[in-house]
């Protein structure tokens, strides 16, 4: 075997070892938070398993980030441009 091929080979087993283990993580939480709980927002009422809760909060709050991220990248590029 080529020695270029083995930490590539090894790097991806590392990879997948971490998302399995993240994923066996992320079924814990869930199986220990499958209660239903109850979210108010103005006139609306949900009843959810609080997992799923964290979960939509959690990736909201990413998106929001990345969003808020490249919003701050752009207007960087424009003013960069602009003085140019």
């Amino acid at each position: 075997m080529d020695k270029q091929h083995e930490p590539s080979s090894i790097t991806r087993q590392i990879k997948a070892a971490i998302v399995l283990f993240l994923l066996f993580l992320v079924l814990i939480f869930a199986l220990q938070n499958s209660e239903t709980a109850s979210l108010k927002f103005l006139i609306w009422e949900l009843a959810l398993p609080r997992a799923l809760i964290f979960f939509v909060v959690f990736a909201v709050g990413f998106i929001c980030g990345i969003a808020v991220s490249n919003w701050q990248t752009l207007t960087r590029r424009k003013k960069h441009h602009d003085t140019h």
